[in-house]
């Protein structure tokens, strides 16, 4: 299977930058060429198993959709980060 920038991107846009390696290799990605583009700076290693496009920012959304791919499906966020990813909490 090759696979295409375009649906990378498309997924990792609309998870705030963050991509696991399980969707990366569901979309046809291979290890190799993953840490071919880590090792260029490319993608950015965020968590075990979990990384980001270098031209994303690192906000607190892509850490909590970070957090959440790390965890696995059932995970979700909760508590403050959940507040603040709803705007009930201000920035500190």
């Amino acid at each position: 299977m090759v696979w295409d920038y375009r649906s990378v991107a498309a997924l990792a846009g609309s998870q705030h930058g963050a991509v696991s390696r399980a969707q990366l290799e569901t979309l046809g990605v291979t290890r190799r060429q993953l840490d071919w583009r880590v090792k260029r700076g490319e993608w950015v290693r965020l968590l075990p198993h979990v990384f980001r496009m270098q031209a994303s920012t690192g906000d607190g959304y892509q850490r909590a959709w970070a957090s959440v791919l790390w965890a696995g499906s059932e995970a979700f966020v909760s508590h403050r980060a959940a507040a603040w990813c709803w705007g009930i909490l201000e920035k500190e």
